[in-house]
């Protein structure tokens, strides 16, 4: 059992590495709806993505 009482202003940020290296950087969602994630730091999220794998996917 765990309890944990906080306050004020808490931020936590977690990673998990298990041998690899993150592929990119952090991005802020900056758009959504429900669970689909629409635009990356205010960009459409299609293009960031695509930035990031190139063009050359199949």
């Amino acid at each position: 059992m765990l309890a944990l009482a906080l306050s004020g202003s808490v931020r936590m940020d977690t990673v998990v590495l298990r041998g690899v290296r993150p592929s990119s950087g952090y991005y802020t969602i900056t758009g959504a709806e429900a669970n689909v994630v629409l635009e990356l730091d205010g960009r459409p999220a299609a293009d960031v993505v695509g930035e990031l794998i190139g063009p050359d996917i199949d």
